[in-house]
């Protein structure tokens, strides 16, 4: 194994980054044209079973590169590296997000998003798999079928023969893929906890995962997710379409994953998906949950809408007109100048984070739980008679970030913690009750 250890990677401001030369990748639009860039004329050649690189030892975030091939033999199809993180510096969610990324895309090019992930303490994955061909332009374009996405899909997810337009294998699935890289992380990093998500050696905790994706990436994540009960399903710039602009059946079909737990972000500017994408969301359910709400100028947690919408401006250099790939995509997302983050890094945050059980109209008044002092400035101090062997505390930012949990203690250090409102959440009682409270 070949090990490369780094002190510290400052992400380079756009200019710089839209000059390297593995940014010039083909991403299909929404008409079918091959946008932002050449094809990639290197090949990188990764020598040894697994590249390790830490890339912040501030952070404590670590990053694993997987060939799909060194995680099973029988893989030899597309072989990209995975994508892993982890973030040793914060508390660990017991969640794990696996992105899937669009047509002829890698992990490589959505490593912001998956490391805003670890930062809020998910274990997280982005998947290669079998993406070389857009099911919507190439696979079933202006398709009159409604089974055609579906069956498509399904090949890409499964390895069954279903499609005549593609050939995927069991081997080289993304059910198999995905199944053999958790192995993989498990038995080399035993210690980190990437075994809580398989059940056995052939089955996923499903129940534990939040499934993202972009493009044809987000289409394969609410896909799987009718098959499995996931904690979330998260989509960047996808919607799946039939001649002359219906939806096909797999998508009205009924799913394992309840509409609450869908969500949907994309770019004004991305037109042809955009203009589709209201009836998407409908039949998803998204609507059951707030009107389509733009994040421009606004912060968190957006009117705890799922269907969120940006028509911020993007770089306009001749690589980076591209609104479709404007919302998750590292070398399109705009950087802000300030603080050389991500735009769109708090649409992230509250993606993968937001928890209806954190707004204000569900918080419970048990009227014999008191905190105090609150404003607090150093400790919290907890008191309830009521509470009956009371287990964990969590404490979450407003926008449901978690940003502490730990063992139950009748006094809790909150000197850590920026001055703003929070809320503390006591775990006891088989249930969960939440106090609001101000930290100065």
């Amino acid at each position: 194994m070949r090990v490369c250890k780094i002190a510290h990677v400052r992400m380079l401001p756009a200019s710089l980054r839209n000059r390297h030369p593995l940014n010039q990748r083909h991403f299909y639009g929404s008409k079918g044209q091959i946008i932002n860039g050449q094809k990639m004329k290197a090949k990188i050649l990764f020598i040894g079973l697994t590249l390790l690189s830490v890339l912040s030892a501030k952070a404590q975030l670590v990053e694993h590169q997987v060939l799909p091939s060194t995680t099973d033999s029988n893989i030899n199809g597309n072989n990209p590296p995975h994508y892993a993180y982890l973030d040793n510096s914060v508390n660990q969610i017991n969640k794990l997000l696996l992105f899937i990324p669009g047509t002829n895309a890698t992990p490589w090019d959505y490593r912001m998003f998956q490391q805003t992930a670890a930062n809020l303490g998910y274990h997280s994955i982005g998947l290669t798999y079998e993406n070389l061909q857009s099911i919507n332009i190439q696979i079933c374009p202006a398709t009159q079928d409604p089974t055609c996405h579906g069956r498509a899909r399904r090949e890409v997810w499964f390895g069954e023969d279903t499609h005549d337009s593609i050939s995927v294998n069991y081997n080289n699935s993304i059910i198999n893929r995905f199944l053999k890289l958790l192995k993989y992380l498990d038995t080399n990093y035993p210690t980190k906890n990437w075994g809580q998500y398989l059940v056995n050696d052939t089955t996923v905790n499903w129940q534990s995962v939040v499934i993202a994706g972009h493009s044809q990436g987000a289409g394969h994540a609410a896909y799987g997710s009718k098959f499995f009960r996931m904690n979330r399903v998260v989509m960047f710039s996808w919607v799946d379409w039939m001649y002359p602009g219906t939806n096909p059946l797999w998508i009205t079909t009924e799913g394992l994953t309840p509409d609450s737990s869908y969500f949907g972000f994309i770019h004004t500017g991305d037109a042809s998906i955009y203009s589709g994408i209201p009836t998407t969301w409908e039949n998803l359910g998204l609507f059951n949950y707030g009107e389509i709400t733009s994040v421009d100028n606004a912060e968190p947690p957006y009117n705890h809408s799922h269907t969120l919408i940006t028509s911020a401006p993007i770089d306009t250099t001749a690589t980076q007109t591209n609104y479709h790939n404007a919302t998750v995509v590292d070398w399109v997302t705009t950087i802000n100048p300030t603080s050389e983050e991500p735009l769109y890094k708090p649409v992230w945050g509250y993606l993968l984070n937001y928890s209806p059980a954190l707004s204000a109209e569900s918080i419970n008044h048990t009227e014999t739980l008191i905190i105090y002092p609150n404003p607090a400035t150093n400790v919290l101090n907890i008191k309830d008679e009521g509470l009956i062997e009371p287990y964990a505390i969590q404490i979450f930012s407003l926008d449901g970030r978690m940003v502490h949990s730990g063992k139950y203690e009748e006094s809790i250090d909150v000197s850590f913690l920026n001055k703003g409102v929070y809320i503390i959440g006591i775990l006891a009682n088989n249930e969960r009750v939440l106090r609001r409270f101000v930290k100065q």
